[in-house]
């Protein structure tokens, strides 16, 4: 079982309705599904992440082409929400409904809810 600790030093807690919601959702692409699944992985704090094409491309086998295709359909769908630049890469915020990088009380401080 994770703890506050765990989420404290770099766990993600992931959400048993979105990971329901990503199984069923037949508009998720294959090559979005192992992206998404890539960005679950490399969450910042507050579930910020930034686009690095050539690098995830290479991690993942696919082309730029083929990440910045299911970046767009992952923003689309709403599970991640472009906000801007972080340097000269593209900043995204993954959906605190699938999964959350930070603590208890940044989660109830962002959304006035609690776990």
């Amino acid at each position: 079982m994770m703890t506050m600790e765990d989420l404290e030093l770099g766990g993600v807690l992931i959400s048993k309705d979105g990971l329901m919601r990503m199984a069923k959702d037949k508009k998720l692409t294959k090559d979005a599904h192992a992206l998404l699944l890539h960005l679950i992985g490399i969450l910042e704090h507050l579930n910020y992440f930034y686009s690095d094409l050539d690098q995830i491309s290479e991690t993942l086998e696919m082309t730029p082409l083929e990440i910045a295709r299911s970046l767009k359909t992952l923003s689309d769908l709403r599970y991640i929400t472009p906000k801007g630049l972080f340097g000269k890469a593209d900043l995204y915020r993954m959906s605190p409904h699938i999964a959350w990088k930070g603590t208890m009380e940044d989660y109830d401080e962002e959304f006035g809810l609690e776990f």
